[in-house]
Protein backbone atom coordinates (compact mmCIF):
# COMPACT_ATOMS: atom_id res chain seq x y z
CA UNK A 1 0.00 0.00 0.00
CA UNK A 2 1.07 3.54 -0.72
CA UNK A 3 0.19 5.27 2.56
CA UNK A 4 -0.41 9.00 2.15
CA UNK A 5 -1.36 9.57 5.80
CA UNK A 6 -1.67 7.37 8.90
CA UNK A 7 -4.24 9.36 10.89
CA UNK A 8 -6.70 9.72 9.36
CA UNK A 9 -5.80 6.69 7.28
CA UNK A 10 -5.40 7.44 3.56
CA UNK A 11 -3.78 4.83 1.33
CA UNK A 12 -4.02 3.30 -2.12
CA UNK A 13 -2.88 -0.06 -3.48
CA UNK A 14 -0.37 -0.34 -6.27
CA UNK A 15 -1.79 -0.92 -9.77
CA UNK A 16 -0.29 -4.42 -9.78
CA UNK A 17 -2.14 -5.30 -6.54
CA UNK A 18 -5.42 -4.12 -8.09
CA UNK A 19 -4.85 -6.13 -11.26
CA UNK A 20 -4.54 -9.44 -9.36
CA UNK A 21 -8.24 -9.81 -8.45
CA UNK A 22 -11.64 -9.00 -9.94
CA UNK A 23 -12.88 -8.16 -6.41
CA UNK A 24 -10.43 -6.12 -4.37
CA UNK A 25 -9.32 -7.95 -1.20
CA UNK A 26 -9.87 -6.01 2.03
CA UNK A 27 -6.12 -5.75 2.64
CA UNK A 28 -5.59 -3.79 -0.59
CA UNK A 29 -8.86 -1.80 -0.69
CA UNK A 30 -8.07 1.91 -0.85
CA UNK A 31 -8.74 3.98 2.24
CA UNK A 32 -9.85 7.62 2.02
CA UNK A 33 -10.78 9.29 5.28
CA UNK A 34 -11.25 12.88 6.41
CA UNK A 35 -11.44 11.96 10.09
CA UNK A 36 -10.62 9.10 12.39
CA UNK A 37 -12.40 5.77 12.00
CA UNK A 38 -15.00 5.38 14.74
CA UNK A 39 -14.74 2.38 17.03
CA UNK A 40 -18.18 1.05 17.86
CA UNK A 41 -19.56 -1.65 20.11
CA UNK A 42 -21.92 -3.53 17.74
CA UNK A 43 -24.29 -4.47 20.59
CA UNK A 44 -24.65 -0.81 21.62
CA UNK A 45 -24.75 0.87 18.17
CA UNK A 46 -28.11 2.38 17.10
CA UNK A 47 -29.50 3.95 13.93
CA UNK A 48 -32.07 6.64 14.64
CA UNK A 49 -34.54 7.61 11.92
CA UNK A 50 -36.22 10.93 12.66
CA UNK A 51 -37.02 14.24 11.06
CA UNK A 52 -39.54 13.97 8.20
CA UNK A 53 -41.19 10.80 9.50
CA UNK A 54 -44.53 10.25 11.22
CA UNK A 55 -42.78 8.70 14.22
CA UNK A 56 -39.08 8.28 15.00
CA UNK A 57 -37.56 4.82 14.89
CA UNK A 58 -34.44 3.41 16.48
CA UNK A 59 -32.82 0.22 15.16
CA UNK A 60 -29.92 -1.85 16.43
CA UNK A 61 -27.39 -3.47 14.14
CA UNK A 62 -29.08 -6.81 14.87
CA UNK A 63 -32.45 -5.28 13.83
CA UNK A 64 -31.02 -4.18 10.51
CA UNK A 65 -29.60 -7.63 9.85
CA UNK A 66 -32.70 -9.58 10.92
CA UNK A 67 -35.73 -7.42 10.03
CA UNK A 68 -34.85 -6.24 6.53
CA UNK A 69 -34.25 -7.95 3.22
CA UNK A 70 -30.57 -8.28 2.37
CA UNK A 71 -29.34 -7.20 -1.05
CA UNK A 72 -25.89 -7.43 -2.63
CA UNK A 73 -24.37 -5.55 -5.52
CA UNK A 74 -20.88 -5.60 -7.01
CA UNK A 75 -19.71 -2.03 -7.53
CA UNK A 76 -16.48 -0.16 -8.11
CA UNK A 77 -15.68 2.90 -6.02
CA UNK A 78 -13.18 5.50 -7.10
CA UNK A 79 -11.85 8.39 -5.07
CA UNK A 80 -12.50 11.78 -6.69
CA UNK A 81 -8.83 12.61 -6.06
CA UNK A 82 -7.62 9.62 -8.06
CA UNK A 83 -4.71 10.57 -10.36
CA UNK A 84 -4.19 13.88 -8.52
CA UNK A 85 -0.41 13.36 -8.71
CA UNK A 86 -0.68 14.03 -12.45
CA UNK A 87 -2.50 17.29 -11.80
CA UNK A 88 0.06 18.30 -9.18
CA UNK A 89 2.80 17.81 -11.77
CA UNK A 90 1.20 20.71 -13.66
CA UNK A 91 0.27 22.90 -10.71
CA UNK A 92 0.50 22.55 -6.93
CA UNK A 93 -2.74 21.80 -5.12
CA UNK A 94 -2.03 22.90 -1.51
CA UNK A 95 -3.05 20.55 1.28
CA UNK A 96 -3.87 17.62 -1.01
CA UNK A 97 -2.23 14.19 -1.16
CA UNK A 98 -0.61 13.11 -4.46
CA UNK A 99 -2.95 10.19 -5.19
CA UNK A 100 -1.88 7.93 -8.03
CA UNK A 101 -4.28 5.74 -10.00
CA UNK A 102 -4.82 3.21 -7.20
CA UNK A 103 -7.74 4.79 -5.34
CA UNK A 104 -10.15 2.46 -7.13
CA UNK A 105 -11.54 -0.74 -5.63
CA UNK A 106 -14.29 -3.22 -6.46
CA UNK A 107 -16.29 -5.13 -3.85
CA UNK A 108 -19.48 -7.04 -3.26
CA UNK A 109 -21.49 -4.67 -1.07
CA UNK A 110 -24.27 -5.80 1.23
CA UNK A 111 -27.16 -3.56 2.22
CA UNK A 112 -30.66 -3.73 3.64
CA UNK A 113 -33.94 -2.57 2.07
CA UNK A 114 -34.37 1.18 1.73
CA UNK A 115 -37.22 3.52 2.63
CA UNK A 116 -40.89 3.20 1.75
CA UNK A 117 -42.81 0.52 3.62
CA UNK A 118 -39.57 -0.92 5.02
CA UNK A 119 -39.63 1.72 7.75
CA UNK A 120 -42.87 2.14 9.67
CA UNK A 121 -43.95 5.79 9.72
CA UNK A 122 -42.03 6.82 6.63
CA UNK A 123 -43.09 7.47 3.09
CA UNK A 124 -41.05 6.66 -0.04
CA UNK A 125 -41.50 10.23 -1.28
CA UNK A 126 -39.62 11.51 1.76
CA UNK A 127 -36.60 9.28 1.27
CA UNK A 128 -33.61 9.63 -1.00
CA UNK A 129 -33.04 7.10 -3.72
CA UNK A 130 -30.00 5.67 -1.96
CA UNK A 131 -26.52 5.20 -3.30
CA UNK A 132 -26.29 1.99 -5.26
CA UNK A 133 -23.62 2.31 -7.92
CA UNK A 134 -24.03 1.00 -11.42
CA UNK A 135 -21.22 -0.86 -13.11
CA UNK A 136 -20.87 1.59 -16.00
CA UNK A 137 -17.45 2.17 -17.49
CA UNK A 138 -16.15 -1.25 -16.54
CA UNK A 139 -15.18 -3.84 -19.12
CA UNK A 140 -14.35 -7.21 -17.66
CA UNK A 141 -13.45 -10.68 -18.75
CA UNK A 142 -11.98 -13.70 -17.00
CA UNK A 143 -8.48 -12.76 -18.11
CA UNK A 144 -8.42 -8.99 -17.55
CA UNK A 145 -10.26 -6.05 -16.05
CA UNK A 146 -10.04 -2.63 -17.63
CA UNK A 147 -11.38 0.45 -15.88
CA UNK A 148 -11.74 3.72 -17.72
CA UNK A 149 -12.25 7.24 -16.49
CA UNK A 150 -13.25 9.89 -18.97
CA UNK A 151 -13.39 13.65 -19.04
CA UNK A 152 -15.05 15.72 -21.75
CA UNK A 153 -12.65 17.10 -24.36
CA UNK A 154 -13.61 20.72 -23.63
CA UNK A 155 -12.88 20.29 -19.92
CA UNK A 156 -9.67 18.39 -20.57
CA UNK A 157 -8.42 21.31 -22.70
CA UNK A 158 -9.11 23.92 -20.01
CA UNK A 159 -5.98 25.49 -18.61
CA UNK A 160 -7.49 26.19 -15.19
CA UNK A 161 -8.05 23.20 -12.92
CA UNK A 162 -11.31 23.33 -11.06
Amino acid sequence: MVVHEQDPYNAEPTPSALAEHALTPVGVFYGRNHGTTPVIAPQEWRLRIDGMVDRPLELSLADLKQRFAHREVVATLQCAGNRRAGLQAVRDIPGQHPWGAGATSTARWGTVARCGSSYPGTSASRCSAGGMSRESGIISSLSRICMRVSTGLRRARQRQLS
